[in-house]
């Protein structure tokens, strides 16, 4: 993918903490009290980026949510995308952490392959491109400020290894909460990520 000259940065930012609930589908859940409390630390983090245009997020509760919060913070519109959802996995029950760690593993691994869930790790990438682009493509010139998406853990790090060139996997295992991704298009490059730590 070739992100367009007129795009001066495109942050990817992974949703804030979510209430984890067993039985409920993953795509269902919403953030917790203390994913709520993250938003106004991430909002204070994006404003040195000087988003413009409205925060887009996919449609899944906790990421719808994040980014209403972020967006009212920075005095920004917030627009849906259901193209930037989540690598989609199905009904499935939730893996132990050993489980877990090794479906994500093949996935990376091989992902034109349908490895794990409903779509392979391209067939996810490839979705999530079109909303980036459409969102970029919306920009009025070279003088926006950066596009802010919100998206999620898995389709963040498959996007990037393909853009960048970086390990997918090994960046999953770094994706925090409420991490943010700053690649720049002239440099096809990750510039930033906030704020590190561990953890799927």
């Amino acid at each position: 993918m070739n992100l367009p000259v007129s795009a001066q940065r495109l942050i990817l930012v992974k949703h804030s903490l979510p209430e984890i609930v067993d039985g409920v589908r993953a795509r269902d859940w919403r953030l917790s009290a203390e994913g709520r409390r993250r938003c106004d630390s991430l909002a204070d983090a994006l404003a040195i980026y000087a988003p413009s245009g409205a925060i887009t997020s996919s449609d899944e509760p906790k990421a719808f949510e994040t980014a209403e919060r972020v967006a009212a913070r920075l005095g920004l519109p917030h627009g849906v995308d259901a193209g930037l959802a989540e690598h989609r996995r199905g009904a499935k029950k939730l893996l132990d952490e050993a489980e877990w760690q090794a479906a994500i593993a093949r996935l990376f691994a091989r992902p034109d392959r349908l490895e794990y869930g409903e779509e392979s790790g391209d067939q996810a990438r490839l979705r999530l491109e079109t909303p980036i682009e459409r969102v970029l493509g919306a920009r009025a010139g070279p003088t926006s400020g950066a596009c802010v998406c919100v998206a999620h853990g898995t389709v963040i790090p498959l996007f990037t290894s393909a853009f960048a060139g970086v390990d997918g996997f090994a960046l999953w295992v770094r994706l925090g909460v409420a991490v943010v991704r700053c690649a720049s298009p002239r440099g096809e490059r990750v510039e930033a990520l906030w704020p590190g730590g561990a953890g799927p």
